[in-house]
C-alpha cells in the first residue's frame, strides 16, 4: 500500500507542477496581444490576384529526320489532349505577372507572396535575385527579427 501512496503522490505533484505551468503562459501570452481596429487603418498595399488558370495542352514526341536531326511532332498515336493548371499571380492595374506550375515549393510560393505583398514589388525569375530586391530589411531596421529572411 505504501507505493500506491507514493505513487498517487508523485502524480498530483507532477500534475500541480505542469498546471502551474500553463498558467504562467497564458499569463506572458495575455499580455502580448495587439488590439486592432479597422477603422484605424492608414493605408492599404496594392491588392495581389492570385488564380488558377488552365492551360490546353497536346503531347508530343522526338522524332528522328531522315538528316539526322530531331524535332518535335504531336503525338499520332496517343492522340491526348487536355487541360494543365497553372498558378496565375496578377497585379492589378499593372501588366505584371508571374505564371507558377503546380508543383511550385508550397513555402518559396508562400515566401515570394508574402515578400510580394510586403514589399508591394511584383515576382520576377529568378527567385533568389528578387528575394533579395524585395528584402523586408528595406522598411525594417535592422536589429527586428523579420522571421524568415535569410533561411
Amino acid at each position: 500500500m505504501n507505493w500506491k501512496t507514493l505513487l498517487f503522490s508523485i502524480l498530483i505533484i507532477f500534475v500541480v507542477m505542469n498546471c502551474s505551468q500553463f498558467k504562467e503562459l497564458e499569463k506572458e501570452d495575455f499580455n502580448r496581444v495587439r488590439q486592432v481596429k479597422s477603422k484605424e487603418l492608414i493605408g492599404l498595399h496594392d491588392p495581389i490576384k492570385v488564380e488558377i488558370a488552365w492551360l490546353p495542352y497536346q503531347e508530343h514526341q522526338l522524332v528522328r529526320t531522315k538528316r539526322n536531326e530531331w524535332k518535335v511532332v504531336k503525338n499520332e498515336v496517343a492522340g491526348i489532349t487536355s487541360n494543365m493548371p497553372m498558378i496565375l499571380v496578377t497585379y492589378p492595374n499593372t501588366s505584371d505577372t508571374m505564371w507558377f506550375d503546380m508543383n511550385v515549393d508550397n513555402e518559396m510560393l508562400g515566401r515570394l507572396m508574402k515578400h510580394s505583398l510586403m514589399t508591394q514589388v511584383p515576382i520576377s525569375r529568378p527567385f533568389t535575385e528578387y528575394i533579395e530586391v524585395a528584402k523586408c530589411g528595406k522598411c525594417h531596421p535592422d536589429h527586428i527579427d523579420k522571421g524568415f529572411e535569410g533561411k
